[in-house]
């Protein structure tokens, strides 16, 4: 196998899938989460932002993660 070859099944760029997480049998609750981020400035004033995180496969079984900020 070449190495062009090998570098396209590690990055899944075949459309194998290969080089990325299948989810197909993972449980809904295990594909998403939250991230709460708290930042206080100088003055003591704080921000709180939370940031919604989904992970799924495309069409090419290709691994993708979103995220959104949650207003």
């Amino acid at each position: 196998m070449s190495e062009r070859k090998k570098s396209e099944l590690a990055a899944g760029d075949d459309g194998s899938g290969i080089g990325h997480i299948q989810l197909d049998d993972y449980p809904d609750h295990l594909k998403e989460d939250t991230i709460t981020i708290t930042i206080t400035d100088r003055q003591g004033k704080r921000t709180t932002k939370v940031i919604s995180v989904k992970v799924s496969n495309n069409e090419q079984r290709q691994t993708v993660v979103t995220a959104r900020l949650i207003e």
